[in-house]
């Protein structure tokens, strides 16, 4: 500094108003910055909670509208390349009218080469975009068209790549123009962070409905389409899948008809998912033959207990069969319950009791063979036959052998066919514990001999 050179020269003093004032426009903007990055923060935070608590894909993609407008854009659009290629396109712009923004979904966006939204789910990358001279064919659109962009007062643009795993599954257009904001690189940023979150959303959404699909169509084939119905028994199956549904069980039932006589069959498989799907095929398929065939149910059960050694013998089936023969009026009924849980007999009077079980479950390296148990069924007499996914629920909900015989006695007083039982004790059931909220299958065989 040269001697008598003031270098506070040019400076404003202290306490000058453009100091002042440049100083409260620095604090204004710093202010307006956190702002804006505090309201970022809660925009993921709230895409977090609603995004990922659900498997429904066009839930998802609402949502996000629904994240994106008014928060950050005017109005914005959604479209995804579906799993058999076809294009699906969801817009969401308020204040617009609803027929416009549905023939607006309607219409193709491969129409036009360069349409940046084609573009975008060809290549993968983002697009920032303004109206004029230079934005690509079909961009805004002619402000005639009341479906595009331009006539409902979109100037500027910013299209995203919805990517997963490497594929682009979609493209999440956002636009303004009617609020007089812009499309800084920040909203861009965050845009893309949304569309990342939603893409994978809707990759597991994707993924759960296919297992479920598998789920189901295993499911499926390891209970009857239909039970016969013969006149002079009633009949009615269920089968309910708990919690997401993903999960193939081990319970299965099957009526299988020799003659004249009906062979109730009910079992439980040890284990979920695919290897025991194929086990309950496995146990399913061998008991309908060898009645079907032989029409004995002790050697059905040898039969399963000697398959089981050989091609599963680190599992085990617990199985309950009930033949059924008409004489006149009444119903004779032979049953062997081997490891299972004891059918209950409810009378016409409503009091009901078990069928005493006397053998293990098959497949156990220690077999003892189930004993026959005779009874009859008067008219209005009522057997129910079913699973421990009934009786086996987390928690205080848990019912005893005893609880259940009690609950069933008291539907079967209130209904007068085997649907409505078999319907009254899976609304009961819902009541103790949600399907949602348990862990285990439920299969459940009734049969009930009518009045006359």
């Amino acid at each position: 500094m040269e001697p008598g050179v003031d270098d506070r020269a040019g400076r404003p003093e202290p306490g000058d108003p453009d100091d002042r004032d440049a100083l409260v426009a620095q604090l204004e903007e710093a202010r307006h910055r956190a702002e804006r990055l505090a309201s970022h923060w809660k925009i993921l935070a709230d895409a977090g909670a609603s995004l990922e608590s659900s498997m429904d894909p066009p839930q998802i993609v609402r949502r996000l509208t629904e994240l994106v407008v008014p928060a950050l854009a005017d109005g914005c659009e959604v479209t995804l390349v579906e799993p058999d290629g076809a294009i699906t396109r969801v817009v969401r712009a308020p204040g617009v009218d609803e027929d416009r923004l549905r023939r607006r979904e309607t219409t193709s966006v491969f129409g036009e080469a360069d349409h940046p939204i084609a573009e975008a789910l060809r290549s993968g990358k983002a697009t920032r975009l303004a109206s004029g001279p230079d934005a690509p064919g079909g961009a805004f659109g002619s402000p005639d068209d009341d479906t595009s962009s331009s006539s409902m007062g979109i100037n500027e643009a910013a299209i995203v790549p919805l990517v997963v795993r490497g594929t682009v599954v979609g493209a999440l257009a956002l636009g303004v123009g009617p609020s007089g904001r812009h499309l800084p690189d920040d909203v861009i940023d965050l845009a893309t962070e949304l569309g990342a979150r939603a893409a994978l959303c809707l990759d597991n959404a994707r993924l759960f409905a296919r297992q479920r699909h598998i789920a189901d169509t295993l499911q499926r084939s390891l209970v009857p389409v239909d039970v016969p119905r013969p006149g002079w028994i009633d009949l009615a199956g269920r089968y309910w899948v708990p919690g997401s549904g993903v999960d193939v069980g081990g319970d299965f039932y099957d009526v299988v008809e020799t003659g004249g006589d009906l062979t109730l069959v009910i079992g439980d498989v040890c284990g979920k998912g695919i290897e025991a799907a194929s086990l309950t095929a496995l146990a399913r398929h061998t008991l309908r033959a060898v009645v079907a065939h032989l029409g004995d149910s002790a050697m059905a059960l040898r039969w399963l207990h000697d398959s089981f050694r050989t091609q599963a013998p680190h599992s085990f089936v617990s199985v309950a069969m009930v033949r059924l023969a008409r004489n006149g009026l009444r119903v004779c009924a032979h049953a062997h319950v081997a490891g299972h849980p004891r059918p209950i007999v409810v009378r016409a009077d409503g009091s009901a009791s078990t069928i005493e079980p006397g053998g293990t479950a098959p497949g156990l390296p220690v077999w003892r063979a189930a004993p026959e148990v005779g009874f009859e069924l008067a008219p209005g007499d009522a057997l129910v036959l079913y699973t421990d996914g009934v009786t086996d629920v987390p928690g205080d909900a848990a019912l005893s052998a005893e609880q259940l015989v009690e609950l069933v006695g008291e539907i079967a007083g209130a209904t007068t066919s085997a649907d409505d039982l078999a319907t009254g004790i899976g609304a009961r059931l819902e009541q103790v514990r949600p399907r949602r909220e348990r862990i285990d299958d439920i299969a459940l065989l009734v049969a009930r001999v009518p009045e006359p």
